[in-house]
């Protein structure tokens, strides 16, 4: 599939799985597909915005109007009518900006990076470790669940759990990769901020804005400089 297919899916929200992780991994690697992706979201934010102050004009303006005419006999069923209108314009409205939250997991979601475990690619020295993140980068993240569970003596054991709750979270298997976010964060590594943020978005895939907001406040307070400008964009579109 073409780039420019893919990105059109993705607005429509009829990405599948294999298309979501083709996707994310674009996002990641590739800049000037990631650019795209920003610049049509800002356009679309924009038309959004632009949306919502015209209908907001318009139903000012057919207040006024029903209030000049409300000693009319029609009283009853122009003020009928104005609820219909509003509800007809406030229906939708709603509609997309559910829409808009399920959207921002989407926009937001790329597994984290390993950047505490460096691979031995050289067969003389593979280990467990080596394996477990092997399969993790390759994107094959059921192949390093199993690697993972198998690893039991390492030093920094419980920073794996934060590389397993990211498998889980691009495997679809949100309550349990929230969970394992939740088991790290009972623990002090260097990795431990960083859990809020992928917590966060979990959350938002559950459409539970109240502690998706409530992990990113937690990431920015923490002073991680990781995902600050990203959880602080976020938090924003959430309130």
């Amino acid at each position: 599939m073409n780039q420019e297919t893919l990105i059109e899916k993705f607005f429509e929200h009829q990405l599948s799985d294999q298309e979501q992780e083709h996707f994310s991994k674009l996002l990641l690697n590739d800049p000037d597909f990631a650019a795209e992706v920003a610049f049509l979201q800002q356009v679309g934010t924009a038309a959004e915005q632009k949306e919502e102050q015209r209908l907001k004009k318009e139903l000012q303006q057919v207040e006024v109007q029903w209030w000049n005419r409300r000693v009319s006999q029609k009283k009853y069923l122009k003020w009928a009518g104005i609820a219909a209108l509003i509800l007809l314009f406030i229906i939708p409205f709603t509609k997309n900006k559910t829409e808009d939250v399920k959207a921002l997991f989407q926009s937001y979601y790329s597994p984290a990076v390993n950047v505490t475990f460096p691979i031995e690619r050289s067969e003389a020295t593979a280990t467990k470790i080596t394996n477990a993140f092997t399969a993790y980068e390759m994107g094959d993240y059921e192949k390093a669940l199993v690697e993972f569970s198998t690893i039991s003596d390492l030093k920094g054991q419980q920073q794996l759990l934060y590389y397993e709750a990211n498998a889980l979270l691009a495997l679809g298997r949100t309550e349990a990769a929230i969970e394992k976010f939740k088991q790290h964060l009972t623990h002090t590594d260097v990795l431990t901020n960083r859990s809020h943020w992928y917590l966060a978005l979990a959350y938002i895939k559950k459409k539970d804005s109240k502690n998706a907001k409530q992990e990113l406040r937690a990431l920015l307070n923490s002073g991680e400089a990781f995902k600050k400008v990203e959880a602080s964009s976020l938090l924003k579109k959430l309130e």
